[in-house]
């Protein structure tokens, strides 16, 4: 029954996310949920989507992030609008969906280099184990996806609205 609920799951996310594609998405309505939007992101880059959820602080100045409602997903929004985004506001943010993919080997790399830091002293524990559990992560991504490569999407050229 899974196998069934699977792809028709992704066809409907699909549908619903093609109404707001090609830039024809109203800010104020049509907007996917972040758990959505990374559900079918791929088909999408390159795409104008429009995005609902709630803002997440960021250190790096014109940027956020927009979380689902559990904080399990963010996707990173680059915003240059005059205002500031308050974490934990309701936006809807239209713009470009971009990915970043890191290589299963660019991944080994890092974890390699930080042992290697970590074995000279110049890494702390914390960061350390820090970086493990982020490699870890990113490895067990690729497995359950079956990809040799770790996604990150951001929307970049954005349109944001707090609700």
């Amino acid at each position: 029954m899974r196998t069934l609920i699977t792809p028709l799951a992704a066809a409907l996310t699909a549908m619903t996310l093609a109404s707001c594609g090609g830039g024809r998405c109203r800010i104020d309505g049509e907007a996917m949920t972040t758990d959505s939007l990374l559900y079918v992101a791929e088909v999408y880059v390159g795409d104008t989507v429009c995005l609902r959820g709630t803002a997440v602080s960021l250190a790096e100045p014109g940027y956020f992030a927009v979380a689902d409602s559990g904080r399990t997903c963010e996707i990173k929004v680059e915003y240059d609008g005059a205002a500031d985004i308050d974490g934990g506001e309701s936006v809807v943010v239209k713009g470009l969906l971009r990915e970043e993919r890191t290589t299963k080997a660019d991944i080994l790399a890092k974890a390699a280099e930080v042992d290697s830091l970590c074995a000279a002293g110049a890494v702390s524990d914390a960061v350390r184990q820090k970086t493990q559990n982020a490699i870890a992560a990113k490895k067990a991504y690729m497995e359950f996806t079956g990809r040799d490569y770790y996604s990150v999407f951001s929307i970049s050229d954005a349109q944001v609205e707090v609700e």
